[in-house]
């Protein structure tokens, strides 16, 4: 390679990191379109709209993921470059065995909730494709400046990273996994105590890994403005009878911007990173809305089986779940971002 390829050969990945970034955008979009259509009662089956856009995700990143690989062995000595793309390889594999054992499932067991064998091990590859061009990024912006594309890659993976691990605490957490055969419904109390523990957790998580990642103004507002609009469209717009609090659901960015001046002060890192964790988590059931107050019906004695709408279920929940779990989300809040320090200084060191 001469210098002068040297130098021009991260432009020439800036595609290949955009479309890897997108794969797993589609896929955790057409999942959360899947649980509207769970939800909206329309026919279950393998081949429906919501599943044709994942694993549209999934070949995408099977593309990606099979052309870093070729990069990483015609360009061993910049390795760096492509260093996380065989993991896109690894998730996109479990993702095609979940189609094929989904389709088997459907064929033998019938409909399926949200919680199914198939649908788990879809899910972690979704994380892992996720996770790919993520860490991939955060490896090239210590070698090179990263340009505008890049950057926008670096958001769309974030997002998609933090929209798979919530989708992962859902399948645990919402009483909707009651299929033809096979009843994987977590009990109400420890689907409410797993919610109130791992959503918090990773909103902080996730919002203090942009500030330290994202080389851009307002990355908290920004991160969570595409958390917003991609959940918003796929199931507050998609389902008509919680659509018309899309305008109230906008709100959550507020805490978003409190957060980004917070982190834009004179503090110490550590204590302006835990302090914004602290303020971002508890308020979770807002963020994750409309599926969250499903997590905590059973424990708030509303069964499942009561017909209500979402959005009276949200304003019958919301005050006694704040009050409930606004001590162990700003705990969890901290935590999340005393992880996300560690995190990124790992993903910084690792070999593969």
């Amino acid at each position: 390679m001469t210098e002068q390829k040297f130098v021009q050969f991260p432009k020439i990945l800036t595609i290949v990191y955009l479309l890897a970034a997108i794969g797993p955008m589609l896929q955790i979009s057409g999942g959360h379109w899947d649980v509207t259509w769970h939800a909206l009662n329309r026919p279950e089956t393998f081949f429906t709209p919501p599943h044709s856009v994942v694993y549209l995700g999934v070949l995408l990143s099977i593309a990606m993921g099979a052309l870093g690989a070729i990069l990483r062995i015609k360009h061993k000595h910049k390795i760096e470059y492509v260093r996380f793309f065989h993991y896109a390889l690894i998730g996109s594999g479990l993702q095609l065995f979940a189609g094929g054992f989904d389709l088997w499932w459907h064929n033998n067991f019938g409909f399926d909730g949200l919680l199914s064998p198939p649908h788990l091990i879809l899910v972690i590859g979704m994380v892992i494709n996720s996770f790919a061009p993520f860490a991939g990024l955060v490896k090239i912006a210590r070698i090179v400046n990263l340009t505008s594309a890049l950057k926008v890659a670096s958001i769309i993976s974030l997002g998609a990273l933090w929209m798979s691990s919530i989708g992962m605490v859902m399948m645990f957490t919402l009483p909707f996994s009651r299929g033809q055969y096979f009843d994987f419904n977590p009990d109400p109390l420890i689907g409410a105590a797993a919610a109130t523990i791992a959503m918090p957790l990773l909103g902080s998580l996730m919002i203090i890994i942009a500030h330290r990642t994202l080389s851009i103004k307002f990355p908290v507002t920004t991160l969570t403005s595409l958390y917003i609009f991609v959940n918003g469209m796929t199931t507050v717009i998609a389902h008509y009878g919680i659509a018309p609090a899309m305008p109230y659901y906008i709100l959550t960015i507020i805490p978003a911007i409190v957060v980004d001046l917070a982190l834009r002060s004179k503090l110490a890192n550590k204590i302006k990173t835990s302090l914004a964790g602290m303020i971002f988590a508890p308020f979770f059931y807002m963020l994750y809305f409309p599926l969250v107050p499903h997590a905590f019906r059973g424990a708030l004695g509303i069964p499942v089986e009561m017909q209500v709408t979402t959005i009276n279920l949200f304003l019958a929940t919301y005050q006694t779940v704040f009050i409930f779990t606004i001590v162990p989300a700003v705990v969890m809040g901290l935590l999340g971002s005393i992880m996300a320090r560690i995190i990124i200084d790992k993903v910084n060191e690792v070999i593969v």
